[in-house]
């Protein structure tokens, strides 16, 4: 796997360093759950490594190796309750991105001996909530995502709402509306996993918006 464009060696090369792992306990009972993830992921790229030149990884990927090594981290919790037809839910997660330095020296060899620092740290929360009736469930979201301590006023904000009808058992219709506000700094954008300062369709501050009629059918 790759992680941010970082290049990747091949799997029998001796100096693959990627991995990545997750860990998610789970709780729940009859109308509620609760569950905890872990998540940490490293890119293949070694942060030391005298094998690896700018050459050689150029004629295998098509370009330079990006400036840094990156090292990713995000803890989430979330749980839902359920009242009859009415189901809250609260979730939270806390992402954090750690960049090695990688160099080139004079004979070309590429290094990730630099010095390591945190380039992106956000929080961010959000509200589901639904409520069924017969063949009728309404959805509402509003998540929130806080200004990354890296990024000067990135703070966004997503809302969301859908209708849905259920026409049988298998097929359901649904009328959907969604934005994000993002501030001057952020560039969340919709369907995708662009962030604040990542670049991508969205420019920073500008807000998305859709609106969507779906037909869906359970073979």
């Amino acid at each position: 796997m790759t992680i941010a464009n970082q290049a990747e060696s091949d799997l029998r090369s001796p100096v693959r360093k990627g991995s990545a792992w997750n860990v998610q306990p789970k709780i729940w009972g009859k109308n509620w759950e609760a569950s905890y993830s872990y998540w940490m992921a490293k890119p293949d790229l070694a942060l030391n490594t005298t094998s690896l030149t700018a050459a050689n990884l150029a004629a295998s990927n098509g370009s330079i190796p990006a400036a840094g090594v990156v090292k990713h981290r995000g803890d989430s919790l979330y749980g839902w309750y359920m009242w009859g037809g009415l189901r809250v839910g609260l979730a939270y997660n806390r992402s954090k991105v750690d960049t090695t330095a990688t160099t080139v020296t004079a004979a070309g060899v590429v290094t990730g001996s630099g010095a390591t620092a945190t380039t992106s740290n956000r929080k961010a929360w959000g509200l589901p909530v639904s409520y069924n009736w017969g063949n009728h469930t309404i959805y509402g979201d509003f998540f929130q995502a806080g200004s990354d301590k890296m990024i000067a006023d990135s703070k966004s904000r997503f809302m969301g709402i859908t209708y849905a009808y259920d026409l049988s058992k298998r097929t359901a219709v649904a009328v959907s509306y969604a934005q994000i506000r993002n501030n001057t700094g952020a560039q969340y954008n919709l369907f995708t996993n662009t962030g604040p300062g990542a670049g991508g369709s969205v420019l920073a501050g500008e807000d998305p918006k859709t609106w969507m009629m779906t037909l869906g059918h359970r073979f």
